[in-house]
This record gives C-alpha cells, sequence and structure tokens, in this order.
C-alpha cells in the first residue's frame, strides 16, 4: 500500500507508540511520520512528528471512533484514516480544531485517495492478496 513513498521522505511505523502526552500513547496500525535519520530509535514520535495515522477498523470500529479519533484530534493529528474493512470503505479526517475535525472525506472501491503527493487505489488498500 505505501511501497511508493521514496526512501528519505517518511517513516513509517507498525503498530509503534506515538506519545501524545503523558498518560496517552496510542499503537496506531500505520503511523506516517516525518523523516529523522534514527528511525525514531531515541524517543517515540510526538504529534508534531505526525504526518498521518492509519487505523484499521473491524471489530474496533467503536473504539476508534468514540476514543481515538478524538484524542487525534484534540493533539493536532493532521490527518487521520480510518479503513473500514465491513463498509468497504475509508474514511480521511482533516483540519483538527479545538479537538474536532473539520473535514471527512469518505472513499469507496473504485475512486483513489490522495497521499503525500501520490494517490493511492481504494480497491489496492481495501483487498489483498
Amino acid at each position: 500500500m505505501l511501497n511508493g513513498l521514496s526512501k528519505n521522505k517518511a517513516v513509517i511505523g507498525i503498530q509503534n507508540p506515538v506519545q501524545m502526552d503523558d498518560t496517552n500513547e496510542p499503537e496506531p496500525d500505520i503511523s506516517l511520520l516525518i523523516y529523522r535519520t534514527d528511525f525514531y530509535a531515541s524517543a517515540h514520535p510526538v504529534p508534531v512528528d505526525v504526518l498521518a495515522i492509519i487505523e484499521v477498523s473491524d471489530a474496533s470500529i467503536r473504539f476508534d471512533e468514540e476514543v481515538k479519533l478524538p484524542l487525534y484530534a484534540s493533539h493536532g493529528i493532521l490527518e487521520y484514516w480510518m479503513i473500514g474493512l465491513e463498509s468497504n470503505r475509508i474514511e480521511v479526517y482533516t483540519n483538527p480544531k479545538e479537538g474536532t475535525y473539520t473535514s471527512i472525506q469518505r472513499y469507496l472501491p473504485g475512486e483513489e485517495i490522495p497521499l503525500m503527493a501520490q494517490t493511492l487505489s481504494v480497491n489496492e488498500v481495501l483487498i489483498s492478496d
């Protein structure tokens, strides 16, 4: 899915912690982080390091919507994706303001999603080999 990201452009974290504050350190399914040469070995990323967070939601959909969504928005995470396996769609939340996202885009199979100067096919994201 993210193979097209060029070297030295971003660090991709897979279920690695992101330190939101002293009491919240979620482990998103995928985090796209500002590139660092140490790949965050010296410290967990914090919200200003995050380009996007992607959660794959099936049984966790309620937790992702009710807990993680407002947590990420309140800490200024610029882009939050929920990949809905049961709904067969991807929701992209952007423009965090005052603890909520002011923009929501929904993408269905056959559509494309912009991400870091490239596009991803919804079909490619939702369907695995």
